[in-house]
């Protein structure tokens, strides 16, 4: 499900966890510190390069919303800061509020981004991620099947 950030309250429905880099983090080592995956940070940092973390910059560590906190229900979209930018125009390019961005954005003055650091423009959450399961149609034979 997308949500359209026209509206505060949307956006508000989602906590971003965010850790700021320091010299010598790497996912892993992040992974362990706020009990996630390295996985996790990958999907949800989609910009970053894990051999050349920025040090300085922000990243998302974990996403709550009021039905899940998986990763894997979660999509981000980022947009790299350039000279100039401000959440007031960042929302007017992405159809959201720039109230919403500083929400989501809780890291960030507002008046001064970063230049070359990341900010969420957007989240998605998506269903919960199953895994498919089959009832046979016949009855099953004595040879085990691999799964």
């Amino acid at each position: 499900m997308s949500y359209n950030f026209a509206t505060q309250s949307c956006c508000m429905r989602f906590q971003l966890r965010w850790h700021q880099l320091r010299s010598g983090d790497t996912f892993f080592n992040l992974a362990q510190q706020f009990n996630t995956t390295v996985e996790c940070l990958q999907r949800l940092n989609s910009w970053a390069v894990p051999t050349n973390l920025p040090v300085g910059c922000w990243i998302v560590v974990g996403v709550m919303s009021p039905t899940t906190s998986d990763c894997r229900n979660f999509q981000l979209t980022w947009h790299q800061v350039r000279s100039g930018d401000t959440f007031f125009g960042l929302a007017q390019m992405f159809g959201t509020t720039a109230e919403c961005l500083a929400f989501l954005n809780s890291w960030a003055n507002p008046n001064a981004l970063p230049v070359g650091c990341w900010v969420v423009v957007g989240v998605s959450e998506m269903g919960p991620t199953t895994t498919p399961t089959t009832t046979p149609t016949t009855t099953p034979t004595a040879t085990p099947q691999p799964c």
